[in-house]
């Protein structure tokens, strides 16, 4: 197994090397802190490609390549095509309703909705939702990293394959990029700009170039054993190390609480969710009103905020107005009112935004030395928040 790490480990060092000779290091998405933005950066970029009267001005050749890739079953009137991200359908009702991330529709009617995954997790009924929108002439898409299928809350019953269909960035996205380069190759500006896009799907879905991506698959197979134990225990490694973060942090917040120095207006701080889950966070209640909370999230760089680790000030019944400049909230869930990113100094970023979906960043706590180095910064910024805005879910104005 050493053997077969040290010899894919060399392999990651030639595409590195490879990206550095060719000027691929330089990457606008990820300089802008953008690369894992759902709907500023991945639905904006691909609706705008998708759209036959887009800013690219060229028509719907790109739209007609996707759907060729895709194997879309239903004709689209490509000139009458309009393309929409964040499309409104109604007040969200068990079934029906919320917004779809990106909604292709025609002039007769017919529609492709695409549900677009990055990090955050599945709403309840989100797929039921989309199929619900426009029946009879909806076709109703699932978009992730790597082609996962949707959890069963989201799927409510739908019948992948059947009801709707799994596309994946890693697979059917690159391959379409890759098209799009080819039919944008006179046009300089525009061709940059998707390859620019292309390297950032390649980079968050782990993609290597095809010579690489080839000597992996021959080491796989002459190490197929050792290669089945790897995977069986990677997954495992990143939740231990996350949990042990988790843990850290929240025998911290417990030993403030019994030496009084938290505030006794909270009630029992406890872990919330497997620390893989999309939201899995630390709970810090009110004792007098369990709905009104400080949480920290997400553990599994996954969830809010592009899976950004932050703390916020949660209200359940969303019942109090919280008068705060410049406040930043979480769209995606109206409960929580307000949060902080929590950064800290990492690869020569004196303002690192903490992900805990970033392999790097794992890899650096995974050493005590830096784990003690990032909770105790980390700690810093949370009693900070906390001081400050205790008095806003107290209900002060």
């Amino acid at each position: 197994m050493k053997i077969l790490l040290e010899k894919v480990g060399t392999v990651l060092k030639q595409q590195e090397a490879s990206r550095i000779a060719k000027g691929e290091t330089f990457n606008i998405f990820s300089i802008l802190k953008m690369e894992r933005a759902e709907v500023n950066t991945h639905s904006a970029f691909l609706a705008e490609l998708l759209n036959p009267k887009g800013s690219h001005l060229m028509g719907g050749v790109f739209l007609e390549a996707f759907l060729s890739v895709i194997n879309h079953p239903t004709a689209i009137d490509i000139p009458t095509a309009k393309v929409f991200v964040e499309y409104y359908i109604g007040m969200v009702k068990e079934t029906t309703g919320g917004r779809i991330d990106i909604l292709i529709k025609d002039g007769k009617g017919t529609c492709i909705t695409i549900e677009n995954k990055i990090d955050a997790g599945d709403q309840n009924n989100q797929l039921v939702r989309y199929k619900n929108y426009n029946t009879e002439k909806n076709t109703v898409y699932y978009l992730n990293i790597d082609g996962k299928d949707p959890s069963d809350s989201s799927k409510g019953g739908l019948e992948t394959g059947n009801d709707f269909s799994i596309i994946s960035y890693r697979d059917e996205i690159i391959a379409w990029l890759q098209q799009c380069l080819y039919i944008s190759a006179e046009q300089p500006l525009l061709r940059e700009s998707i390859k620019q896009y292309l390297l950032l799907i390649k980079k968050i879905t782990n993609t290597l170039d095809n010579t690489q991506e080839k000597e992996v698959t021959n080491l796989i197979i002459n190490h197929l054993e050792e290669a089945e134990q790897i995977a069986a225990k990677y997954n495992k490694v990143l939740e231990e190390i996350r949990e042990n973060f988790r843990s850290k942090l929240n025998t911290y917040l417990k030993n403030l609480q019994e030496t009084g120095e938290l505030l006794e207006e909270f009630g029992v701080i406890e872990k919330h969710k497997n620390v893989n889950d999309s939201y899995s966070g630390i709970w810090m209640p009110l004792k007098e009103n369990p709905n009104k909370m400080f949480g920290i999230s997400s553990f599994s760089g996954k969830g809010h905020v592009n899976g950004n680790f932050f703390i916020g000030l949660y209200d359940q019944l969303n019942k109090e107005k919280y008068p705060v400049e410049n406040y930043n909230t979480i769209t995606t869930n109206p409960d929580w009112v307000h949060h902080q990113l929590l950064t800290y100094t990492f690869n020569g970023d004196s303002e690192y935004i903490i992900n805990l979906g970033d392999k790097k960043f794992i890899k650096y706590i995974a050493e005590g030395a830096n784990l003690e180095s990032v909770l105790k910064e980390v700690e810093s910024q949370i009693d900070k928040f906390i001081d400050k805005h205790i008095k806003y879910l107290n209900g002060s104005k």
